[in-house]
């Protein structure tokens, strides 16, 4: 990490004429494709999603879109396919995998980028401070505004990214946690289990432990994370 980089980060929010904030739930974040052209986050150099308007643009039009607004700050979001194989939790990046309709998994790679400091990523663990941190989370959260646009229009299609409110979420008991969940480096809290994989995080008290064991798959788990739901009544892990 460039610390002269993250100095200027930090001196470009606290002299800005702009406020951050994050998006709410009726808001729409492009995170599908180039405002200006078609490209994506498969594309190269992914999408820079403005952390001003939430609006997606791609590296050659990032140019562009910085001189007409004069807002540099960006959460840059790179996707690729990966072989949908077997494989650990990320060691070194943060990264989410989904599986496509095709089966495919898909590598989500998230950073921060100053403009014109595009080619030196801002890790996003890095000390960019929470509030900073927070806005990230709830961008790369939030769902996308093609999907929002049909959802609203009544399409009831499923693509795997709708937010279905579930019984347990209505009422979910939180027990106070302290410190942070790192983005990489999961392994089962039980002792004695070091599973790093089929791992499920507990949204009542942020313990992480591992699955059940699934032979017709080969996944791995010794059933930690479902012991800890029957026992404490914590039924909403992810």
């Amino acid at each position: 990490m460039n610390e002269d980089l993250l100095i200027e980060l930090k001196k470009y929010i606290s002299e800005g004429s702009f406020e951050l904030k994050w998006p709410q739930s009726a808001d729409k974040v492009y995170k599908d494709e180039c405002f200006y052209c078609s490209d994506t986050a498969f594309s190269p150099g992914g999408l820079f999603i403005s952390l001003l308007d939430f609006v997606g643009i791609c590296a050659k039009h990032l140019d562009l879109y910085v001189e007409k607004t004069s807002f540099r700050l960006f959460l840059n979001i790179k996707k690729s396919k990966v072989p949908n194989e077997d494989s650990e939790e990320p060691k070194d990046k943060i990264q989410r995998l989904c599986i496509s309709q095709t089966e495919d998994k898909i590598s989500s790679d998230y950073n921060l980028c100053l403009h014109p400091h595009i080619e030196v990523p801002i890790k996003i663990e890095s000390h960019i401070g929470d509030r900073l941190r927070e806005i990230v989370d709830i961008v790369i959260a939030h769902i996308n505004a093609e999907l929002q646009q049909r959802l609203q229009s009544g399409v009831s299609e499923w693509d795997g990214e709708e937010r279905q409110i579930s019984k347990a979420a209505e009422k979910l008991e939180q027990i106070p946690f302290e410190g942070k969940i790192s983005y990489d480096g999961w392994i089962c809290a039980k002792p004695g289990c070091e599973l790093k994989e089929n791992l499920w995080l507990n949204l009542s008290d942020g313990v992480i432990m591992c699955g059940r064991y699934a032979p017709m798959s080969g996944v791995k788990g010794n059933g930690h994370a479902v012991s800890l739901l029957y026992i404490f009544n914590f039924f909403l892990p992810i």
